[in-house]
């Protein structure tokens, strides 16, 4: 028997009861809720996190009973990092979050949305009705959590609206783009850029967060913020310091070589020309 979140679940995979042990401790009740950004960090999440065990085994293949909405996140989000779950298990899990979902917190709307495009799966009746979530809640929602939100439901194309609810969305956002991470600045850019919106304060704002976090962002995080603001023809503050990290990176790819092919080796051995003007002073 093990304790999954809130849910006591036994080897079989069914669920008994909502009860955590006391010795169980937040942080291995819950998924962290940053999605993994590379191979060891999900080397990582296999050896410590005991969903992963419960996962691989394949004994949740749609056999659920009802879950807690902060189980079903994780468990969405879980499916996504380990590419762990079947159809029925994302029906079920789909079926529980379409009846509970005015339960579930902002930052659980968003692993599940996360969790969704990461395996591929998609409902179309929940994911509209996350989607009016996030419209009429927006101002329960942390900055990193609605970029996540946003991010997943601009990469889905069969969702109508998403366009109409981040336009509604620039206003109040603008305020909370100071919080945002680097890789949840990384995604707002990819949102703005897939759906071609502009809004100059939003846009501002995030030009100026994101020069903030340009020391850590990853190569994709830095080719699609370019790409971003070539599709919007915006010139950003942060120019300079996105090409540094660029050349940072190609720098440490010739030196060190693909950190992903040397775990590998390891292994083997083991066994338009206008743009809008930037407000950066010279």
């Amino acid at each position: 028997m093990m304790f999954y979140g809130n849910d006591c679940i036994y080897n079989d995979g069914n669920v008994l009861s909502h009860q955590v042990p006391d010795e169980m401790s937040d942080e291995q009740s819950v998924f962290l809720y940053a999605p993994w950004r590379n191979e060891e960090n999900i080397k990582i999440c296999q050896q410590n996190q005991p969903y992963w065990r419960l996962l691989k085994r394949g004994h949740l293949d749609g056999k659920l009973r009802e879950l807690t909405p902060k189980t079903l996140g994780n468990l969405m989000w879980g499916c996504a990092l380990t590419q762990t779950g079947t159809t029925k298990m994302f029906d079920e899990l789909s079926r529980q979050a379409l009846v509970k979902l005015d339960n579930f917190s902002c930052r659980d709307v968003g692993n599940f949305l996360w969790g969704m495009v990461g395996v591929r799966y998609q409902h179309h009746d929940l994911l509209k009705k996350m989607l009016s979530y996030c419209a009429n809640r927006l101002h329960e929602f942390d900055a990193d959590s609605i970029a996540l939100s946003m991010w997943a439901l601009s990469s889905i194309d069969s969702i109508e609206g998403v366009s109409e609810m981040v336009k509604r969305s620039f206003v109040p956002l603008s305020e909370s783009v100071h919080s945002l991470s680097g890789s949840g600045c990384a995604k707002m850019w990819n949102v703005v850029g897939k759906l071609n919106l502009y809004h100059a304060r939003f846009t501002e704002n995030l030009d100026d967060r994101t020069e903030y976090w340009c020391h850590v962002l990853i190569p994709e995080e830095v080719a699609n913020i370019l790409l971003a603001c070539s599709i919007l023809r915006y010139e950003p503050h942060c120019m300079i310091s996105l090409i540094e990290q660029a050349f940072c990176i190609i720098e440490n790819i010739e030196k060190y070589g693909n950190n992903n092919n040397d775990d590998d080796d390891d292994e083997g051995n083991n066994r338009d020309n206008n743009s809008r003007p930037s407000t950066t002073t010279s």
